[in-house]
């Protein structure tokens, strides 16, 4: 198991660094990204030393690709590289992508994601609930609203929720190949 860092964020874009009243737009047309919620998220990560991991369907913007070695590796679209610009105004990047399952599991997701990196806790920004309750990991979600995108309160709630170390319902090691199988119907 990898250690990427004692602290993650599940961030989702759309109602997190956006909301209903974004003006601004994505290179491909899109709802786009209010620097002033990036700049939340920023204290967030500032405040906690959390690592930023994807979660939200703008992930799709990534693409399996090759190196010169022949080696795999993600390599993101255009709305992919606008989103990573606009972390990096503020000096943030991103530590990884979930893996994408069948439909509307993002709980599964992190699920899988965290099956295959050591932590001490997690945060999920999120404005849809998924199936966190369902996976037992509703403690972690720190619900954002697609009315107004992340807030000041929500940032102190994932700050909250980060320092705390909530434990998970699901306490137990899940090895991954069973993970996938068990929760997306194939192995990896």
């Amino acid at each position: 198991m990898d250690k990427v860092s004692d602290k993650l964020i599940f961030l989702d874009v759309d109602g997190v660094l956006n909301c209903i009243h974004t003006h601004e737009r994505s290179p491909e047309g899109f709802s786009g990204v209010e620097q002033g919620k990036v700049k939340l998220l920023a204290d967030i990560v500032k405040r906690t030393g959390a690592l930023i991991v994807l979660s939200s369907s703008w992930r799709d913007e990534w693409h399996e690709t090759s190196d010169e070695s022949g080696n795999s590796k993600m390599s993101p679209g255009e709305d992919g590289i606008y989103l990573m610009g606009c972390l990096a105004e503020e000096g943030l990047t991103l530590a990884g992508l979930t893996v994408k399952g069948r439909g509307y599991e993002r709980g599964s997701e992190i699920l899988a994601y965290l099956a295959d990196h050591d932590h001490d806790s997690y945060v999920i920004l999120d404005d849809e609930p998924f199936d966190f309750s369902e996976k037992g990991i509703a403690a972690h979600w720190c619900r954002t609203s697609v009315e107004t995108g992340l807030t000041e309160g929500n940032v102190k709630e994932a700050v909250r929720i980060l320092n705390a170390k909530i434990p998970d319902v699901n306490t137990k090691k899940i090895e991954k190949k069973n993970f996938f199988k068990d929760h997306f119907g194939r192995k990896l």
